[in-house]
């Protein structure tokens, strides 16, 4: 299954810069740096045609250069904490200049997602018509329903007036997991 118009292009994003765990993508995770994990899922994506790294690290890009990837220097404003995921993404597709149709946005933080998530992100993207699909996790026990405000003097005011005391009673709510974000280039 291609997309029409063009290739399938996955983009890998992993800034140098963390705050909370210095130098995090290429920490060792289960014998591989952490960014070499998302790159075999996009590699091993049946529907992905091409696969590159945005990064403004040197180590981020020795990693993924060493699995065979292709790496889009990121300039040092679409490296800040104040950068945005899409910026850093157009710059690579752009740079890159790949005549695709769908970008597959990748975190090298993420090790761990289902072996076909990628591929039914791609396949929902192309037969939903729509212009952007992402994966998300159940809050389980973290609902928000539950969760409550404390003012300055300490007291709790609560987000939900609803009184469930039972998870199992709670309705179904979702995040973001940041396993995968399909869009169209559009």
């Amino acid at each position: 299954m291609n997309a029409k118009d063009g290739e399938i292009l996955a983009v890998v994003i992993g800034r140098a810069g963390s705050k909370g765990v210095a130098s995090k993508n290429t920490r060792m995770v289960a014998g591989l740096p952490l960014i070499a994990h998302t790159i075999i899922d996009a590699q091993q994506a049946k529907h992905v045609d091409r696969v590159l790294v945005s990064t403004d690290g040197s180590d981020i890009a020795a990693a993924a250069k060493q699995m065979g990837v292709e790496v889009i220097n990121r300039p040092a404003e679409l490296a800040t904490d104040h950068a945005t995921v899409a910026d850093a993404v157009r710059h690579a597709v752009k740079t890159a200049g790949h005549n695709c149709h769908i970008v597959v946005i990748l975190y090298a933080n993420v090790p761990i997602r289902p072996s076909d998530l990628i591929d039914r992100a791609i396949k929902r993207l192309i037969q939903s018509g729509a212009d952007s699909v992402q994966s998300y996790s159940d809050v389980g026990k973290h609902h928000p329903w539950w969760m409550v405000q404390l003012d300055d003097d300490g007291r709790v005011h609560l987000e939900s007036t609803q009184p469930i005391d039972r998870r199992q009673d709670l309705p179904p709510r979702f995040l973001p997991d940041g396993g995968v974000v399909a869009v169209t280039r559009r």
